[in-house]
């Protein structure tokens, strides 16, 4: 049985605050952090004008596509909130409450239960018919991997709670279970990889083979690591802390796509983090000539409203929604698909049937001594 939201009891399980709350406990504290905090959020007032907006949005989305391969998206914690994260900086925000010394906000799931909202599967169709041609997030959620949204095609500017990477060969590894820590500590395990590689090489040697040969990596369980192999392959969080560097291939990327492109569409962010902020304008940069379009969908002004084509004051959701109509496209259902690892023992002896013991053991597919938060219980039944 999978868990399948949080309720107010446990909201904090294992120690760990639900959701954006949980991340934003894991980093280091600053009692100002930057920007504007719980500015009032606006919808549009006429219905009319909202699905005129609608309408042209649709129509640039379009013309991206013909003239520039499509457009950049660009997306921060206002997409998530229809399934129950809370943002950070709105009236109801995390860095907002903890200002004012509030209570936190409260969340409605916990991250590794979260399930993609309407805008997240609405890109996943858009990038397939060619509407997207790269996406730059700025969330942590991990909703944009697990929407089905190809990793190659998506800028993570400020890490995933669930990713963690090999620091010899940086692989990357996405786990159905979040990191404990920030700020690209060692989580205690080891790459796959790598490890494959040492011991192909230690078998070699006993052999009294010699090879450079780095095709072959066979697939092994990752597992907490030991004293030899850690010096070899660790892994690390891949979630930024206050101080860290953005990630730099992934922020050439996300600047590349976005001078290339005519169109950068900014959903629910209130585009105050530096450096990130500033890659949608490279947009609307005069060069050879021309300028590109940037559209900006968020309940709350922004910085960058000034240098907009549109504005669109409305929840991301309703907008993505008209956008796939226009466009004759479905929003995706989302399937979400679990793996865990069954191990059974049976022992005692033939001759004596009644003493035997069937044992079934089920955990992570991860490696058995990381957790399954989203596991709540498992059931099973032996035929006759």
């Amino acid at each position: 049985r999978r868990r399948r939201h949080a309720t107010r009891g446990d909201a904090r399980r294992g120690g760990t605050m639900a959701g954006s709350i949980g991340y934003a406990e894991r980093l280091s504290w600053r009692d100002d952090v930057g920007g504007t905090l719980g500015t009032p959020e606006f919808e549009e007032a006429d219905d009319a004008e909202l699905q005129r907006k609608i309408d042209a949005l649709a129509e640039l989305i379009r013309e991206s596509r013909a003239k520039s391969g499509g457009m950049v998206v660009h997306t921060g914690a206002g997409i998530s909130t229809s399934i129950g994260i809370p943002d950070f900086r709105g009236p109801n925000g995390v860095w907002t409450a903890q200002k004012r010394g509030a209570p936190m906000p409260e969340a409605k799931c916990t991250l590794d239960t979260a399930v993609p909202s309407l805008t997240h599967m609405a890109l996943v169709e858009l990038r397939k018919h060619g509407y997207v041609r790269y996406l730059v997030s700025c969330n942590v959620d991990c909703l944009h991997l697990r929407s089905g949204f190809p990793r190659e095609d998506l800028a993570e500017l400020h890490g995933n709670c669930f990713a963690e990477r090999c620091e010899r060969c940086a692989k990357e590894y996405i786990r159905d279970f979040e990191m404990s820590t920030v700020g690209f500590e060692y989580t205690g395990r080891t790459c796959d990889k790598c490890g494959a590689f040492a011991e192909e090489q230690k078998n070699k040697r006993k052999r009294g083979c010699s090879s450079d040969s780095r095709d072959s990596f066979a697939p092994r369980r990752s597992s907490r690591a030991s004293a030899s192999r850690s010096q070899v392959a660790r892994l690390r969080d891949q979630v930024l802390d206050w101080d860290d560097a953005l990630p730099p291939d992934e922020l050439r990327s996300a600047e590349k796509h976005s001078r290339e492109t005519c169109l950068s569409l900014v959903l629910g962010s209130s585009l105050q983090i530096t450096p990130s902020c500033d890659i949608p304008l490279l947009t609307v940069r005069k060069r050879k000539g021309k300028r590109g379009k940037l559209v900006i969908v968020n309940l709350q002004e922004t910085p960058k409203d000034r240098m907009a084509t549109m504005l669109v004051r409305a929840k991301t959701d309703v907008v993505m929604a008209g956008v796939m109509r226009r466009l004759g496209l479905t929003v995706p259902e989302y399937v979400r698909y679990d793996r865990v690892a069954v191990g059974a023992r049976l022992s005692g002896t033939p001759a004596d049937p009644e003493r035997r013991t069937f044992a079934v053991r089920v955990g992570s597919s991860h490696g058995w001594d990381n957790p399954v938060p989203w596991l709540e219980g498992v059931s099973f039944s032996i035929c006759d």
